[in-house]
């Protein structure tokens, strides 16, 4: 095991394919763990794609952050119970 855990942070890519493949090429290369932008960067003002997300989930073993258009609490619960991903970052102010 490891002394420290390293994780990569990426954007959705330009399809599905690419998009899982590149989480796999991480998964098999020792990522502890993999936290995904919900967007790629041509979508910055559109809602996150929490269905890619809940795909990227369930086809990796490591754990997956979600990213992007989460903007309370609330919201992260419920996008959390939806994809099933291991944890929640975002930079809005926590609305309780």
């Amino acid at each position: 095991m490891s002394i420290f855990q390293i994780s990569i942070k990426i954007r959705l890519k330009a399809s599905q394919q690419l998009t899982l493949e590149t989480c796999r090429r991480a998964e098999s290369a020792g990522v502890s763990f993999i936290t995904v932008h919900g967007r790629t960067p041509e979508q910055r003002s559109e809602p996150a794609d929490f269905d890619m997300i809940k795909l990227i989930k369930s086809s990796l073993s490591i754990p997956v952050i979600a990213n992007g258009g989460v903007k309370s609490y609330k919201q992260a619960l419920e996008v959390a119970k939806y994809t099933g991903v291991d944890g929640i970052i975002f930079l809005w102010l926590l609305r309780v």
